[in-house]
């Protein structure tokens, strides 16, 4: 299993969102005619939809977890 600095871990998805807002403004900015905006649409709806799904769980998860418990503590158990 990889380990990651939780700053980086937090804004994770964040950065999918942003990657996919981009991917979308690519599209546009390809044009309509072009093959490659198919492809930079899809990507773009599936990095905005799993930064959401992602920041979703872990709001789920968290709010599950017992409160006294620190985000260390919750990942070994």
């Amino acid at each position: 299993m990889i380990w990651l600095p939780t700053k980086i871990y937090e804004s994770l998805p964040v950065l999918y969102v942003t990657v996919g807002v981009l991917f979308l403004i690519g599209a546009s900015y390809v044009g309509f005619d072009h093959g490659i905006m198919q492809g930079y649409v899809t990507l773009g709806l599936s990095c905005v939809l799993g930064g959401i799904c992602v920041t979703y769980i872990r709001h789920r998860a968290r709010s599950q977890a017992e409160p006294h418990l620190s985000l260390a503590d919750r990942i070994a158990t």
